[in-house]
């Protein structure tokens, strides 16, 4: 077994990464593809740059294009963008940022001309409902109502996206939406407090929605 230790988490310099953490990600296990691991100069590159990530289309291209291009390595890569967005103590604000840049990379790793790449939405799918029990108690620890509606809306909307790229299948993405909204897959058990469903309403023609792609697919292996 692999034996080793970050030097630090993304939301905070000089705090390790919660070892439970580390060890379940490893219990979860590396596929051959995207089974290299980060050198410690990529290490210290990736958490600085999620550290540093924010709801920007360039910082989250720039990031994406950081994480596909070392698709070899996806499988940590990805565990350590689950272990940095689901820090309980990380504001609304970045793990938003973070999601946005997991669903960049989600876009365009499918066409990207990078050996391993494709690889990503495997490593991803095993760890999302995770990401989205996260952005479940975040959404429920929010103290105004527009900060409750305007998360839950940039969450969902990023899931309506992955269904309109056929990513995940349609039961896949419907329980991450109810694990989101409930804080559970089974809509029998919805958590205590939950908030109702949002109305999906016809406003995809109003803003831009990042977690889109940041630029067309050609462009991704450039």
């Amino acid at each position: 077994s692999r034996s080793r230790s970050r030097s630090r988490s993304p939301p905070a310099r000089g705090r390790k990464f919660d070892r439970d953490n580390h060890a379940r990600g490893l219990e979860r296990g590396r596929s051959p593809e995207g089974g290299r691991e980060l050198s410690e100069e990529e290490r210290d590159e990736l958490e600085d740059l999620l550290r540093a990530m924010v709801v920007e289309r360039q910082v989250i291209a720039d990031g994406m294009g950081w994480c596909v291009a070392r698709s070899t390595a996806s499988s940590e890569i990805v565990e350590t963008i689950t272990e940095a967005l689901t820090l309980s103590e990380t504001p609304a604000p970045k793990k938003i940022a973070r999601l946005f840049l997991v669903s960049d990379i989600l876009h365009n790793a499918g066409t990207a001309n990078v050996p391993g790449a494709s690889s990503f939405r495997g490593h991803f799918q095993r760890t999302l409902p995770e990401m989205f029990e996260s952005l479940h108690g975040c959404l429920m620890g929010l103290d105004s109502r527009m900060g409750v509606e305007t998360m839950k809306d940039q969450v969902v909307k990023v899931l309506y996206i992955w269904q309109a790229w056929s990513l995940f299948p349609l039961s896949y993405l419907s329980r991450l939406e109810r694990t989101l909204l409930h804080g559970a897959p089974d809509p029998a058990k919805p958590a205590a407090g939950a908030e109702p469903p949002a109305d999906r309403g016809d406003d995809s023609d109003e803003d831009d929605v990042d977690g889109e792609p940041m630029y067309p697919p050609a462009a991704a292996s450039a």
